[in-house]
């Protein structure tokens, strides 16, 4: 059966697509010293639909620390003990992890 979706659920879809492009696009290339611009066409979008979905810059930065910040929480409350007693080999898997799921 086709259900057609409401205005709204495709515009929270529109906008967690370009979040996710987003974090793809920041661990390849970082996020400082870039403009909306820049930005956009990177995404593959325009500058007009990323202020549509984020308002500012600002905004779009802060949705995309959120977004690794939950999954990078949720990345070290699974790592067991023992892996703890090598610090740099830890905070290496992890930071391997977190491009992982960002790219997936």
């Amino acid at each position: 059966m086709w259900t057609r979706r409401s205005r709204a659920a495709t515009e929270l879809v529109k906008r967690a697509d370009l979040l996710r492009a987003l974090v793809e696009h920041v661990f390849e290339n970082g996020l400082h010293d870039q403009s909306t611009n820049a930005l956009a066409e990177a995404l593959g979008t325009s500058t007009r639909m990323l202020i549509h979905y984020f308002d500012t810059l600002d905004d779009l930065r802060l949705e995309f620390m959120q977004k690794s910040g939950n999954r990078f929480r949720s990345e070290i409350t699974s790592v067991s003990p023992e892996s703890l007693q090598e610090p740099s080999s830890f905070i290496s898997t992890l930071l391997d992890r977190q491009v992982e799921m960002d790219q997936s």
